[in-house]
């Protein structure tokens, strides 16, 4: 008497690695919210030197502390990205790809980008008695970072139409997803105008910081549950004896 074995459910590889991509994830987040806390009130891209100076001089505390939690934030970013692309899996085909580069070119631009800020505020004295050199410093943070927004905009974006392919995320964060992916590529093909229109930089990074946690948070909550009780995958000789 013949009989078919009953197909088996394994787990998929790397779960047990999703509890702390999600952890790293909320870790981000969160840090992320304090760093924005600590630069409220930043003069404007354009400000007037003497403007910016000011600025540094009375808030050289609270921007030290945003700049070396900057660096913090940016280890973390490896563990968030090969996280989410364990995650969604091979039927998110090519897209969790592309949102795994554009999270690293996140770390890739945010180096330098906090490098310059870090610079201006070690130098500062020697820096007042060389505005140009100080003009050139900050104008770098500058577009760097919105360079760093950019890849941002690519890896939530291209991770979200991955989510959305696989089925793993729910059709409102791999929207909100998209969102986020559109304005932050728009902050980086737009830089030009954005430097020097300060309430058209002020509302679209405004939307681009309030986004990105929600869906960080989001998908890191998604990331712990589904470690700890990973969804079942058919294990692929049980599937082809059915």
């Amino acid at each position: 008497m013949s009989y078919q074995e009953s197909p088996r459910e394994v787990s998929a590889p790397g779960a047990h690695f999703l509890p702390v991509a999600g952890v790293a994830g909320l870790a981000c987040a969160a840090v992320g919210l304090v760093i924005g806390f600590l630069e409220a009130g930043a003069p404007p891209f354009n400000a007037p030197l003497p403007e910016v100076l000011t600025f540094l001089r009375d808030a050289s505390g609270m921007l030290s502390a945003s700049s070396i939690l900057r660096f913090a934030l940016l280890p973390l970013l490896p563990f968030i990205a090969v996280g989410i692309y364990v995650w969604l899996g091979p039927k998110a085909d090519a897209w969790r790809l592309v949102g795994l580069f554009g999270l690293a070119l996140v770390l890739a631009v945010g180096f330098p980008a906090n490098s310059a800020a870090t610079i201006a505020l070690w130098r500062l004295p020697v820096l007042e008695e060389q505005p140009q050199l100080l003009t050139m410093l900050w104008s770098m943070n500058v577009v760097w970072f919105f360079g760093a927004v950019m890849s941002w905009g690519i890896g939530v974006g291209s991770f979200s139409v991955a989510g959305w392919r696989s089925g793993r995320m729910p059709r409102w964060l791999s929207a909100l997803g998209l969102l986020i992916g559109a304005v932050g590529v728009f902050c980086g093909i737009g830089v030009n105008a954005l430097v020097s229109r300060e309430l058209l930089a002020g509302a679209v990074l405004s939307m681009f910081g309030l986004l990105l946690p929600v869906w960080l948070v989001a998908t890191s909550i998604m990331l712990i549950r589904d470690g700890r009780a990973p969804r079942p995958l058919m294990d692929e000789a049980a599937a082809a004896a059915t």
